[in-house]
């Protein structure tokens, strides 16, 4: 035996071996069309993002003048598109005027009228930075789902602002909600005054709230104000400096949040806790306090968030301040619960047509062209063996398209032979030995095969690249399955001719 067939012989050997391998030891992903499980759409407000873009923008400027030393604004509003940032007086505003510019250069306008500074964001900013607000929320929504422990969690966009979340095998979204639509900013704030009352809290400044900071309420257990607090409007620190949070009893034996910071988060925390020994800190997350201890010592990297939480809550609590919090919030606009009948059908049905056309493909091939069809059908079988195991060792899920790609794939995956086999034909009509046609038909067939091939494998990558949900289960079938068939037409069947005209065993080509 050649060693090139030798050598081509041990690869496919080795590849049969790993696929049984990979397919008896992980099950195959099936999509929620076929398992049944929740389907949500997701809708995010326009004004959040804006908001979002404008608070950010507030901080970042906020943050270069102090690293400058230079002024920094008493507070910020908004006006449409615009930011204002107050300034005490005209010579502060002007102080920080050109750092403000030299920020915000190339994406808005900067404009300074008497102690303000007008950041006027452009609309192509505004718009680009929506797309990234919402591929940040899907990469955040991503994470948090498996920490829930959901299996390959499926979320792509659908139109401008809807983000679709499909959870195959899923039966109930009581927790699932809390988890997807908390937004989880966490912000610590040094507490200047708390009361019972909303009105008795302002008292002292003339009932309104000072520019400078902002009221928030402490909730009991079913959502009645127990509390009000005034607290400074910029956080002293941020909750995105996180870096673990998990779910512990507190001292009084209930449910609590114990968190711990990054190297970042735990110098600025120490640095907080060091300067205020003996004041109140509040912990708000989403603009509830749900805790507002007195600073007792210096705390670095470790503290908890304790509260009139359910082990649920807390748990819940848990995975989103793990994963991050969303960029702005989120609404269930649809929700759906898929029943796994219509699944198991679709699955029975996409059986029984892969059974029929791959016995009618199979018997079609041995009439027709005899041995070469037996060969050609033992590559058509390692063919199905590589894409299932390919599924199983990937993770990829298998929706309904997907099957119909696989139903598919068995068509295509003799096409190829069917080309081969008729050149060789050709071959021996013209008076050429058996050697020579074989290697006629193979040399002159790849090529046409592989022409035929790439442009159904771009059609394949396209859909995968700009499809949605079902397309894209359809397009990675389609995609494994002609790089599969490509390779057993081309090598697999190739070695059983080379091996039988090796041994002397094929003295006249049976096709």
């Amino acid at each position: 035996m050649p060693a090139r067939v030798r050598n081509w012989a041990i690869v496919v050997v080795l590849l049969v071996v790993v696929s049984v391998g990979v397919i008896f030891t992980r099950p195959v992903v099936l999509g929620l069309d076929l398992q049944g499980g929740i389907h949500l759409v997701l809708e995010v407000n326009d004004e959040d993002i804006l908001e979002h873009e404008l608070r950010t923008t507030e901080t970042q400027i906020s943050n270069r003048l102090e690293e400058q030393e230079k002024a920094t604004p008493t507070h910020a509003s908004q006006e449409g598109r615009t930011l204002i940032l107050h300034f005490e007086d005209e010579a502060k505003a002007e102080e920080a005027r050109v750092t403000v510019e030299n920020y915000a250069l190339g994406f808005s306008k900067v404009q300074r009228d008497d102690s303000e500074i007008r950041v006027a964001l452009s609309s192509l900013y505004v718009n680009n930075r929506k797309q990234v607000v919402l591929q940040q929320t899907m990469e955040t929504l991503a994470r948090r789902l498996n920490e829930t422990g959901i299996a390959e969690p499926s979320i792509h966009r659908q139109g401008y602002d809807k983000i679709v979340v499909q959870l195959a095998g899923v039966t109930t979204s009581l927790d699932l909600k809390s988890v997807i639509e908390k937004t989880a900013v966490l912000k610590f704030r040094l507490v200047e005054a708390s009361a019972a009352d909303q009105e008795i809290l302002l008292q002292s400044y003339d009932g309104k709230v000072p520019d400078d900071k902002e009221v928030f309420p402490q909730r009991d257990i079913d959502g009645n104000v127990t509390a009000w607090f005034l607290v400074n409007k910029r956080p002293e620190v941020d909750g995105t400096l996180l870096e673990d949070a998990i779910t512990i009893n507190d001292d009084r034996g209930l449910p609590a949040v114990s968190f711990a910071f990054n190297a970042e988060g735990a110098e600025q925390f120490g640095k907080l806790t060091g300067e205020n020994i003996g004041k109140r800190l509040a912990i708000v997350l989403d603009n509830t306090v749900k805790s507002a201890p007195v600073v007792q010592s210096q705390i670095r990297r470790q503290g908890q968030i304790t509260g009139n939480f359910t082990l649920s809550e807390a748990q819940s609590l848990a995975i989103v301040l793990r994963s991050g919090p969303l960029p702005v919030k989120l609404r269930i606009a649809e929700e759906r619960l898929v029943g796994p009948s219509l699944g198991h059908d679709s699955i029975e049905q996409g059986r029984l047509s892969m059974i029929v056309g791959s016995i009618l493909v199979l018997i079609f091939m041995v009439v027709y062209y005899r041995k070469g069809g037996i060969f050609a059908n033992v590559a058509l079988a390692l063919n199905i063996l590589f894409i299932v195991a390919f599924l199983c060792g990937f993770g990829a899920v298998l929706t309904l398209p997907g099957i119909a790609g696989l139903v598919l794939t068995v068509g295509m995956a003799v096409d190829s032979n069917v080309l081969i086999f008729e050149r060789m034909r050709e071959e021996l009509v013209s008076g050429k030995s058996v050697r020579a046609s074989i290697d006629a038909g193979y040399g002159k067939a790849t090529t046409t095969i592989l022409d035929a091939n790439v442009t159904t494998l771009i059609t394949g990558i396209v859909l995968f690249l700009f499809g949605t949900g079902p397309v894209k289960g359809f397009a990675v079938i389609l995609t494994i399955g002609i790089l599969s068939s490509v390779f057993t037409s081309v090598i697999v069947t190739r070695l059983f001719y080379d091996y039988m005209t090796a041994k002397s065993r094929m003295q006249t080509l049976s096709i």
